[in-house]
């Protein structure tokens, strides 16, 4: 019986499928797609579940690893419009792995700095050690896209693009895994969620007026991603573009990229650096005997 393991419902590596590079053109991107998913909403949510299973202990010898001496870690970096998904994305992750292994870099929207080189001097601050898995939104991307929209010169944003991937590949030297995902929602499916959170009292508090106006300004927008996604698409931290139409894509896109991005570290778990059988013998001693009916 084929399982998880075979990604037998994957016909396309999802790191392929939805990698940015030459010729990635947002005029023609289908938000509603799957790429690379055979099946459907009902198959991926069985798929995933089993998925879910293997990418916890996958998770769990990172985590056991870098509390013995390894010096892998993994950062995710989430981009996307408002009502992308990025929050189900957390939910989805904290509540498939031990959340021990987790650091969550979520804050609420701030406004660019314009200083970039700072920007990435908070991020390298606050990663923690080895065996983590690192969630970023909100991140230093921001400060491109802000020179982006307001119409700074090629040059600017080229250094800023190029400040960017050395800082990704420093971390990739220093033993990191990057996933950057990218959450892409059409202007009709963004707007229909946005009206439910004008509708729903539960969903009001995270109306912006700043979404209005993004959308006021949708061909900027789209210009933004192309640009951003354009400089900063790598070969050792590529960016995917995530169809997000369909809300349950990005979760199983998550669950899959991470479990092969594990997978390829072929981790073990840690071999005891101290002499199990004494300590087998000296616990024995501190327990009861065993007696027999």
């Amino acid at each position: 019986m084929s399982g998880p393991k075979e990604h037998h419902k994957w016909a396309l590596d999802p790191r392929a499928a939805l990698r940015v590079g030459e010729g990635f053109d947002l005029s023609t991107f289908d938000y509603a797609a799957t790429p690379g998913w055979e099946g459907d909403k009902k198959s991926a949510k069985a798929f995933r579940k089993n998925r879910d299973d293997e990418l916890d202990t996958l998770q769990s010898k990172l985590y056991a690893q870098g509390l013995h001496g390894g010096n892998k870690a993994i950062l995710i970096v989430v981009e996307g419009a408002e009502a992308s998904g990025a929050g189900r994305l957390v939910r989805h992750l904290m509540a498939t792995v031990d959340p021990m292994g987790v650091h969550l870099c979520t804050e609420a929207k701030p406004a660019p700095t314009g200083n970039i080189a700072e920007h990435i001097e908070d991020t390298r601050d606050t990663l923690p050690g080895p065996g983590m898995i690192t969630f970023l939104h909100h991140s230093y991307y921001r400060e491109l896209r802000a020179l982006v929209k307001t119409g700074a010169p090629l040059s600017q944003i080229q250094e800023y693009g190029a400040m960017i991937n050395q800082f990704e590949q420093e971390l990739v030297d220093g033993g990191y895994e990057i996933i950057k995902l990218c959450l892409l929602l059409s202007q009709n499916e963004q707007g229909r969620r946005l009206m439910k959170r004008l509708t729903r009292p539960d969903l009001r508090w995270r109306w912006s007026e700043l979404d209005l106006q993004m959308r006021e300004h949708c061909h900027d927008t789209d210009n933004l991603y192309q640009t951003a996604l354009g400089y900063t698409s790598t070969n050792i931290a590529p960016w995917l573009a995530v169809p997000s139409d369909e809300k349950w894509y990005p979760r199983l896109v998550l669950t899959e990229v991470l479990a092969r991005t594990l997978e390829d570290m072929n981790l073990e778990w840690p071999e005891p650096d101290f002499d199990l059988d004494a300590a087998k013998q000296r616990l024995a001693l501190t327990m009861p005997p065993f007696t027999s009916e």
